[in-house]
């Protein structure tokens, strides 16, 4: 039996490592990486490049990679960052001679299930990050001169939206009919109308794997390859998500001219337009604005077993970006201004979305392992069984945190300018 001084000095040793462990686990990734930024726009480039890299270890090895990939490629650093980029291709992806053969935990992180937070998990890039890594990749190329490379990493990156396309939808389905319980759908039912800004921004995409961006680049890269039946294609599916770009408008009806005369007629008549010439030379402009959302913690308290359980959840405050007018001149003759061609900053917010009810699921088991461990604490007499609760209670206060990691070196939004 525990005398009742021991048993308080166990109480109070349980009191303060729990104390110290929400002291430490205060610096979130939202933190870090917000720190990291600031780092970067005040020109201390090495030490936000050093948050990361000192995150390329252990479980958080992928978004390390990324994340100091992409700072090296904002510093203008492209061999380095060719370097970070291609060993994060090695992570997510299993390749023979070149080729991606399958991507690896292309859907693992809507159902797998753990008793201890989100945050323990290894991190495992969505849809939209793994399709950007090719992307970004694509861009180190094309800034060290050599475009095959570049329309070969778009390839992958084409590869990686259609494999994702084909995996995600099921998942999502399998974790909707995983929550039968009245417990599991009071619980999305309270996360959903506490993400109603978030479907709001997210309803400017699709879906969270289809890149307008990724579409159109491969696009100008197979056409400037000779390739313009694939430019075509690829033309094709951009337009399908962006109709409304001026420039996505023009190479459609353009391409289509060559590569499928009843497209062309078709799309002369429903957009209005006249056939469009044959370039001679062209300038391309690709900005990408400012960085993407950072997620942040929240959490509900919802009934579970006759008892009140707090529920953590990762979700977004800011409001739907506006885009920059950017005007495009070349020796003082206007040629027109950039058009938003991906709104990264949605494709985010559809990603969250989609996994909410994967998210619900994990959470509304940690939420009964907690309220069973404080049922068998009220109905025992036996102090150990006490004592074990109250640390399985002192666990779950400290480890119960929302999953704010993700690659916030992304930008918002990408704006695209093509002209003669």
């Amino acid at each position: 039996m525990i005398q009742p001084s021991g048993r308080r000095q166990l109480v109070q040793s349980l009191g303060i490592a729990a104390a110290l462990s929400a002291a430490a686990g205060c610096a979130t990734h939202t933190d870090r990486s917000a720190d990291a930024a600031a780092r970067f726009r005040s020109g201390e480039t090495d030490k936000a490049i050093a948050v990361f890299d000192g995150m390329k270890d252990g479980g958080n090895r992928p978004l390390g990679l990324i994340e100091s990939g992409r700072y090296r490629m904002m510093a203008g650093r492209f061999v380095e960052s060719r370097n970070d980029f291609a060993d994060a291709i090695d992570e997510i992806a299993e390749m023979e001679e070149g080729a991606i053969i399958r991507l690896r935990d292309v859907s693992r992180s809507f159902l797998a299930s753990t008793i201890l937070d989100d945050t323990s998990r290894r991190y495992l890039l969505p849809g939209f990050e793994t399709i950007m890594v090719f992307q970004c990749q694509a861009l180190n190329h094309l800034f060290l001169g050599h475009p095959d490379s570049a329309l070969v990493e778009m390839r992958r990156a084409v590869f990686a939206q259609d494999q994702i396309a084909a995996e995600y939808a099921e998942e999502i389905a399998k974790a909707e009919q995983k929550l039968d319980q009245d417990d599991e759908m009071l619980a999305l039912q309270s996360m959903r109308q506490a993400l109603s800004g978030v479907s709001e921004v997210a309803g400017r995409v699709k879906a969270s794997y289809l890149n307008p961006y990724v579409w159109y680049m491969s696009s100008i890269l197979y056409e400037v390859a000779g390739y313009r039946a694939n430019a075509y294609i690829a033309c094709k599916k951009a337009f399908e998500l962006r109709p409304e770009h001026p420039d996505i408008q023009r190479d459609v009806v353009r391409l289509s001219a060559t590569e499928n005369s009843l497209d062309h007629e078709r799309l002369i008549r429903e957009l209005g337009m006249q056939p469009v010439p044959e370039p001679t030379a062209e300038i391309i402009v690709v900005f990408e604005e400012s960085m993407i959302s950072r997620r942040q913690h929240a959490s509900i308290a919802l009934p579970i077993m006759h008892t009140i359980q707090p529920f953590s959840f990762p979700t977004y405050l800011d409001g739907g970006y506006v885009p920059s007018v950017i005007q495009i001149a070349a020796d003082g003759t206007p040629l027109g201004s950039c058009s938003p061609v991906c709104y990264l900053q949605s494709l985010a917010y559809k990603d969250l979305e989609e996994k909410m009810p994967g998210i619900v699921l994990r959470t509304v088991t940690r939420a009964i392992s907690r309220a069973a461990a404080q049922r068998a604490m009220l109905q025992s007499d036996n102090e150990w069984v006490n004592m074990i609760g109250l640390f399985s209670q002192i666990g779950f206060v400290v480890g119960d945190r929302a999953d704010t990691r993700g690659w916030y070196s992304l930008p918002m939004v990408v704006q695209l300018h093509r002209s003669p």
